[in-house]
């Protein structure tokens, strides 16, 4: 008997991963054959459609691959833009890390004043 509670006659309505009954448990992974997108009419995962996808996929990679090489063998100026992109960062970083360390200096500075007034105050009590 199922184990599960939302099993009725039509099958399984349960889309917890948990369930233990075996009507949720396909060989795709997927909880019941009647949510899984990839099976057929006969309820079976359908293997042929998930191969197809993964050449789809392939081939994708494959094209992206041959587009970075043309843009690599074609960009004669490639190799100066990346430069000159890297130096605007490095300059963009140098000046980031300046200004935090002048906040730094601003909130040390601000501290010794706090320190030294509660100081002079304590003093005169």
């Amino acid at each position: 008997m199922c184990q599960c509670q939302n099993h009725s006659s039509s099958g399984c309505g349960c889309q917890s991963k948990n369930c233990s009954c075996p009507c949720c448990k396909t060989g795709c992974g997927c909880q019941s054959s009647n949510s899984c997108s990839s099976h057929g009419s006969g309820g079976g995962c359908d293997y042929a459609a998930k191969f197809l996808d993964l050449a789809d996929q392939a081939w994708m990679e494959v094209l992206k691959e041959k587009i970075k090489d043309q843009i690599k063998s074609n960009a004669k100026n490639m190799d100066e833009l990346a430069h000159l992109i890297a130096e605007a960062n490095h300059e963009r970083w140098h000046k980031k890390i300046e200004n935090k360390q002048s906040t730094g200096c601003y909130e040390e500075k601000l501290k010794n004043f706090f320190t030294q007034s509660c100081h002079t105050q304590c003093q005169k009590k």
